[in-house]
């Protein structure tokens, strides 16, 4: 991977979770997950089987919010 931008890394880690989830749901317990993806609604939505894709989709509001707020304080924009 040479291109940070090219890869949605927090998509990247629900798809695994989904998918191990739905291959291995004895062995794999999401609740042990929790402290890496940081939000039990989206622990939930996995569990109930909403696509990974709609997932992040839903944090493009909350996303686009907290990066105008970071811009003000960036050094090199």
């Amino acid at each position: 991977m040479t291109d940070r931008m090219a890869l949605d890394s927090p998509l990247l880690g629900v798809e695994l979770a989904a998918a191990l989830h739905r291959l291995y749901p004895q062995r794999f317990t999401l609740d042990d997950t929790l402290g890496l993806i940081g939000s039990k609604a989206t622990v939930e939505a996995i569990r109930s089987g909403v696509p990974p894709r709609a997932i992040a989709a839903g944090w493009e509001a909350d996303l686009t919010a907290f990066t105008a707020l970071r811009a003000k304080y960036l050094l090199y924009p």
